[in-house]
C-alpha cells in the first residue's frame, strides 16, 4: 500500500478565527427578546396588581385575608329528614339471620348501613 496524505478539512489553531467577543457578553443576553418579553409581562402584573389593590382598599375590603376564621359549622336543619327502611322491624331480624344468598339477608344487611350512617334519623316500615 501507498501512503496517501489525508488531507483534513478542520481548521488549525493558525487559520481559526476566534468567535466573536459580543456572542457570550452578558449584556446582550439581557438584551435578548424573550427576556425583555418576559420583563414587560412582569411590569404589566405588576401594574395590574398594584391597581386591583388599590381598588379593594377604596372598596373597604382587608389588607390581610385570614383563612380559617369567621367561619361556623353548619347548623343542622330544624326539622332533619327521616329515613324509612324497606323493611320492617320484623323483617330486618329474620334477614339477619337468613343465608348470605338471600336477598332478604341482602336487605337486611344494606338496612343495617342505614341504621349506622342515619343515626337518630330512621325509621322502620310499618308492617
Amino acid at each position: 500500500m501507498s501512503s496517501v496524505e489525508i488531507e483534513t478539512s478542520l481548521p488549525t489553531s493558525e487559520t481559526a478565527t476566534p468567535p466573536p467577543e459580543d456572542v457570550f457578553a452578558p449584556e446582550q443576553a439581557a438584551a435578548s427578546p424573550v427576556e425583555n418579553t418576559q420583563q414587560k409581562t412582569i411590569r404589566e402584573l405588576e401594574t395590574a396588581i398594584g391597581a386591583y389593590a388599590q381598588k379593594k382598599a377604596q372598596e373597604g375590603a382587608p389588607e390581610t385575608i385570614a383563612i380559617g376564621q369567621g367561619h361556623e359549622a353548619p347548623s343542622e336543619p330544624e326539622n332533619p329528614p327521616v329515613y324509612v327502611a324497606n323493611v320492617s322491624e320484623h323483617e330486618y331480624k329474620k334477614g339477619l339471620r337468613q343465608s348470605v344468598q338471600s336477598s332478604l339477608r341482602w336487605l337486611a344487611e344494606q338496612t343495617k348501613k342505614m341504621i349506622k350512617k342515619f343515626k337518630g334519623r330512621f325509621v322502620y316500615k310499618e308492617s
